[in-house]
């Protein structure tokens, strides 16, 4: 039986979602210690969270410039809703696009983009030439928001 999410998110919910945010390699025993819950009852509400979907993955966060990929951009493509899947399939062959959002507004699409060198980039950016329009902004340096998601965790808090 599923849980509904806001009972899911009481005090004690939020902190254990900070507390996996923080750190997703905490054991359950630590989490149980930190929370005072016992370990099953740790598993029975992170399993709990999984379920109602707040809780959507585990992952490592890899520096994209210790693998080479020093040039960043942000790539905005203007084109037509018939070229759309054309776009989708482009993104999801492009290694170097570490994300993309369908967005309102003047552009389409904006993208995150790393590349070993401009040339690289360059060659991305072709790749939409003959369907959409793109606006490049190079990317001189990034601001940490790892904070934001432990703030909205803690404004939940009240």
């Amino acid at each position: 039986m599923n849980t509904p999410p806001h009972k899911l998110l009481d005090t004690t919910g939020l902190h254990i979602l900070r507390l996996l945010y923080q750190n997703a390699r905490l054991s359950y025993a630590e989490i149980g210690r930190r929370v005072h819950l016992s370990t099953p009852a740790v598993i029975d509400r992170i399993e709990k969270m999984e379920e109602a979907g707040i809780i959507t993955g585990y992952h490592v966060q890899i520096s994209p410039a210790s693998l080479g990929y020093t040039v960043a951009a942000i790539i905005t493509v203007t084109t037509e809703p018939v070229h759309y899947p054309t776009i989708r399939q482009i993104v999801q062959d492009t290694v170097e696009i570490e994300a993309c959002d369908h967005v309102t507004g003047a552009a389409s699409f904006i993208m995150r983009v790393s590349a070993v060198s401009l040339e690289q980039l360059e060659r991305v950016i072709a790749k939409f030439s003959s369907i959409a329009t793109t606006d490049t902004a190079m990317v001189l340096s990034s601001l940490d928001t790892s904070d934001a998601v432990s703030g909205r965790i803690e404004a939940l808090q009240g």
